[in-house]
Formats: structure tokens, C-alpha cells, sequence
């Protein structure tokens, strides 16, 4: 019968101790689901569902813009995602494209203006509610929140992903009358169901030539640290 060496124990012995090193590894790697991806090309709303201002269910227009097919134009109007039985996870990262058209005037208040309100949300509870600015005379909040009491503002399109886009209404084929920004949150997330959501409250009402916003790239992916 052939013992064992020494050499040949040691090497089993650090050979089980790798193994079992990259093993609590490989458990403790962050996993991730993808929910929901669409960038619109289809014509595919995939779930997606728009409300009035009153409540009413609202059909969806996907319309053209900038060479690609975005969700929108919305005023005064609220899109809701909802999902059921996720995977096990513990944060949840939302991320698209918005765009912010023609004459949004971000947190000026006065006599007969509010500022321009957009929200973005996960269960009910906002995750950014903030304005947006595509006039240089008038600041924005974004990216920072907007609170009435402690609202500190910053110049029109600040970390605006492209500032130069063309308007669609109001400001039809003017240079800057859109402003696109590249919207990410991550965000502790481990409920089962999940609704994601986002809604303007822009004055005057009802008013889409004057001021609208739409979204590409919708991606809501699931993780698991």
C-alpha cells in the first residue's frame, strides 16, 4: 500500500480550501432579473398603462422623435407599470431616457404659474419629484428633489444628457426646445409586487403644445446582492 506524502496532503488540503473560497464567492455574487425592457420600436406598450389627470384610462401614443419611437407626448398624464411575483431580490433599477419638450419654465412661481412638476415613482411613494427647465432665464431643481421649503436650484438643463434637441411644438424645429436626460435609481426594493409610475403636474392644464415630456429605453431590472 502507497501512503499519502505530506506534499500530497498539503495539496489536497489547499486545493479543498480554494474550492471552498470560490464557492462562498460564486453564493455571494449579485444577481439580476430583468423585468421589463422596451425601447418602443414595436409599437409595444408591454403592460404599460397612461391615465388622465381625472383618472380616466388614457390610450398611449408612441410617436416619433428624434429618429426613434418614444412613449409619449404626456401633460397632465400618469403611466403606470405594475409586476407580480418577482424573484427574490432586495433593490430594484429603473432606467430610461426622458425628455423634457418645448416651454418648461422649472421653479418659477408666480401670480399665475407653478412651477413644472415631474414625478417618478415605486409603489405610490416618489423616488424623484423635481422640475425642469428649457428656458435659460429661469432655474430648475433637477437632479436635485423639489421641496417648497428647501428647494435649491440650479442653471435650465443641468445634467442634461443633450441639451440641443429640436422642439416638437411650441418650439417645433427650435435648437434646445428638448432636453434629454439619462434618468437611473436604484433604489432597496424586496416585495413580491412592484408598480412603477411617473406623472407631471404642468400648468396651464391640458396644455401639450405648450410644455410635454416622453420617454425611450425603459429598463427595470430585479437584483439580488
Amino acid at each position: 500500500m502507497i501512503r499519502n506524502s505530506p506534499f500530497r496532503i498539503t495539496t489536497i488540503i489547499c486545493l479543498a480550501g480554494i474550492l471552498g473560497l470560490f464557492s462562498g464567492c460564486f453564493k455571494n455574487l449579485t444577481q439580476k432579473y430583468l423585468m421589463y425592457s422596451n425601447d418602443f420600436e414595436n409599437n409595444d406598450l408591454k403592460g404599460l398603462e397612461a391615465y388622465d389627470s381625472s383618472g380616466q384610462f388614457k390610450k398611449i401614443p408612441i410617436v416619433d422623435f428624434n429618429g426613434s419611437k418614444v412613449l409619449g407626448r404626456f401633460n397632465n398624464n400618469t403611466i403606470i407599470l405594475t409586476f407580480f411575483n418577482l424573484p427574490t431580490h432586495n433593490s430594484i433599477q429603473v432606467e430610461f431616457t426622458l425628455y423634457i419638450h418645448d416651454k418648461w419654465d422649472g421653479d418659477y412661481l408666480g401670480p399665475t404659474h407653478v412651477p413644472d412638476i415631474w414625478q417618478m415613482s415605486a409603489d405610490h411613494n416618489p423616488l424623484l419629484l423635481t422640475t425642469f427647465s428649457n428656458n435659460p432665464a429661469n432655474l430648475q431643481s433637477y437632479p436635485a428633489s423639489y421641496q417648497y421649503a428647501n428647494v435649491v436650484p440650479v442653471p435650465a438643463k443641468t445634467s442634461a444628457e443633450d441639451p440641443n434637441l429640436k422642439g416638437v411644438c411650441a418650439l417645433q424645429d427650435i435648437s434646445g426646445g428638448t432636453t434629454s436626460y439619462k434618468i437611473v435609481k436604484i433604489f432597496p426594493h424586496s416585495l413580491s409586487n412592484f408598480t412603477f409610475s411617473c406623472n407631471d403636474a404642468l400648468q396651464p392644464y391640458n396644455s401639450l403644445c405648450l410644455k410635454s415630456w416622453s420617454i425611450d429605453n425603459l429598463t427595470i431590472t430585479a437584483i439580488k446582492y
